[in-house]
């Protein structure tokens, strides 16, 4: 009872240290994070300045190692990636990729791994290795398969579709983007839509009308341009409109159809003034730009004072942390120390117990062993002959066989002698390693001999006690 007592309250105590101790750290966690949070942000406005986006990215790289925050360093690398990927310096893009994709497969950080893989994808589709593009987007398309289907799976399809349609492989192009344009119309239909999925319909559809123009289709691939313009023009996408108004061109050339031809060739002319919706614009006065330098200089000296600010605190809180941490990691061990040692007491009781439930189970077999013997009161030898043990009066081992002497008889059988002795009760003794005698048929024996009522003569060996 004292020791179960000892043992509770020292779970007990364990416990509130490692409670207090995590309340100290979270709480230090949850400020940090805030701190990051706001880096990455301004690391992503500040994606146009080399200097600025470094010195952020540092920070949090930095800070996220400190205090062991992968998912931060991730974001650095992935806000790295973008700004790189935009400056067309697809190289130091990659390889910031490849390290945000390497620590996140690393740490199982899945949707950060495959956001990753999806603009490696990318930056090899704009780099011309389709291949490599086709690698990566089949890598995506089988594990969003396996999850609920959901946009990324069609926006996979549809890259996979811009890359074979870049490595002229129309069918598989055509393929990919018809299911790329079915999951983006089931989505379609669910309420709240997104204009940039009627956008990406849009695209499909004119990516189409482009396979089936080059596969001489030109009925499907008119079909198809149509349905491109019409919800175009709906949604004022006036970007993609010159693209519809080229392939629609020479979809009727190839048709013989002049007029309509020249009509979207003229179209395509007048398509750059449809680029602006000029009724939006609004008017007003150019800002003085020194004021907006001004402002600019401003802003980055309160963010540098922040910062400083921010580390500074975290700098002192960090120190305080670390003086209590040293007080309860002394606790701790003084706790994991009384606690081991009630382990080992534990575990040696336990091993007691079982060694005593080993001899109980050793005994019980003895004891039906040798009740049987008593009960039956002969042993039937693998020959199927029987042998009564009131009249055995030993046995010798020779070889793989044993010789059995009785009374009445001599049985000769193959065996082993401790197969014997196992099977025979107590009052049959080993007094060497070849012979077993019955204690019944003993005469005398001395230190080198035992002589047995047949007037035979038993060696006796000094290991064996008789």
């Amino acid at each position: 009872m004292k020791y179960c007592f000892t043992r509770k309250i020292l779970i007990a105590f364990l416990a509130i240290s490692l409670i207090t101790t995590n309340c100290l750290y979270s709480q230090t966690k949850d400020s940090i994070e805030v701190v990051l949070n706001n880096l990455n942000r301004k690391a992503h406005v500040l994606k146009n300045n080399s200097d600025s986006l470094h010195y952020y990215t540092n920070k949090i790289i930095k800070l996220a190692d400190e205090y062991n925050l992968p998912i931060y360093k991730i974001r650095a690398y992935s806000v790295l990636s973008s700004a790189y990927r935009l400056k067309r310096e697809y190289e130091k893009s990659l390889d910031f990729c490849h390290k945000a994709k390497n620590l996140s497969g690393k740490l199982n950080y899945t949707r950060d791994y495959y956001n990753n893989l999806n603009t490696i994808g990318l930056i090899h589709l704009r780099t011309s290795y389709y291949d490599s593009a086709v690698h990566y987007f089949r890598k995506i398309e089988k594990y969003y398969l396996n999850e609920k289907p959901s946009l990324l799976l069609h926006r996979t399809r549809m890259n996979l579709g811009n890359a074979y349609l870049n490595m002229d492989s129309l069918d598989f192009s055509l393929i990919n983007y018809k299911l790329s344009n079915n999951g983006f119309k089931s989505i379609k239909r669910q309420p709240k839509v997104n204009i940039n999925l009627v956008n990406l319909i849009t695209a499909n559809n004119l990516s189409i009308a482009r396979i089936y123009f080059l596969k001489n289709d030109f009925i499907n691939s008119l079909k198809y341009a149509d349905s491109s313009l019409l919800l175009a023009e709906k949604n004022k996408n006036f970007r993609i409109l010159p693209s519809i108004y080229m392939v629609k061109t020479n979809i009727y050339n190839e048709l013989g159809n002049v007029s309509e031809s020249k009509k979207y060739v003229e179209l395509q002319i007048l398509s750059d003034t449809l680029k602006v919706n000029h009724s939006q614009i609004s008017q007003r006065e150019p800002r003085n730009l020194k004021q907006r330098a001004r402002d600019i200089n401003d802003n980055k000296e309160r963010n540098i004072k922040f910062l400083e600010e921010k580390a500074v605190e975290l700098s002192s809180f960090k120190k305080a942390f670390n003086k209590n941490r040293i007080v309860y990691s002394l606790l701790l061990f003084g706790v994991f120390l009384l606690a081991f040692y009630s382990f080992i007491r534990w575990k040696k009781t336990d091993k007691k117990k079982q060694l005593l439930a080993i001899e109980n189970e050793k005994t019980k077999t003895e004891l039906e062993t040798v009740k049987s013997l008593v009960t039956n009161d002969y042993i039937v030898l693998k020959n199927k002959s029987k042998v009564y043990l009131k009249e055995l009066i030993y046995v010798k081992s020779d070889g793989h066989y044993l010789n059995l002497f009785t009374t009445t008889k001599k049985e000769f059988v193959r065996g082993k002698i401790s197969e014997m002795e196992s099977e025979l009760p107590p009052n049959f003794v080993k007094c060497h390693r070849s012979y077993i005698v019955n204690e019944n048929f003993v005469k005398q024996y001395n230190s080198t001999e035992v002589s047995m009522e047949n007037g035979d003569n038993i060696p006796l060996s000094r290991g064996f006690k008789f």
